[in-house]
């Protein structure tokens, strides 16, 4: 329940600040220079939704593909470059900058070495099914229930 409270409070206060920066840059530019800043933004996040996370997607399949096990890093790019285009093409300014954010190959870096540091490292690698159960008999009873 608290991590809703806490998620309720957070979007709350992102939308004020959206609203705030339409106002801000509004008074600074004008509402026309605005709205077609807006505008500029979505369809420039539909470009590189289309042209950026499409071939970062397709050169980490044609890894894949072709046998190469890629980085963790190489797996973390595409995500960030889709999520930043997505970001782009919602309406407001931060979100603007945080897709901008988003395609600088630094910030990728700096956000997937913390990502990787807070995932649980894998202790031991998991065994065959075939491995697991050799030498042990699995006794029990199966019943069907037909309800027609």
């Amino acid at each position: 329940m608290r991590t809703r409270q806490i998620f309720k409070w957070f979007l709350l206060i992102w939308v004020a600040l959206e609203i705030a920066g339409f106002i801000w840059v509004g008074e600074m530019i004008g509402a026309g220079w605005t709205i077609l800043l807006i505008i500029a933004g979505m369809v420039i996040g539909m470009s590189l939704l289309r042209s950026e996370g499409m071939k970062a997607a397709n050169a980490l399949m044609l890894k894949v593909r072709s046998g190469q096990k890629p980085s963790p890093e190489e797996v973390m790019q595409t995500p960030f470059l889709m999520f930043g285009a997505v970001l782009l093409i919602v309406p407001g300014f931060l979100t603007d900058i945080l897709g901008i954010l988003c395609f600088l190959p630094m910030f990728r870096r700096l956000l997937t070495a913390f990502l990787l540091k807070k995932m649980p490292k894998k202790t031991k690698p998991a065994k065959p099914e075939a491995e697991l159960h050799q030498g042990r008999t699995f006794e029990g009873e199966f019943h069907e229930d037909n309800k027609d």
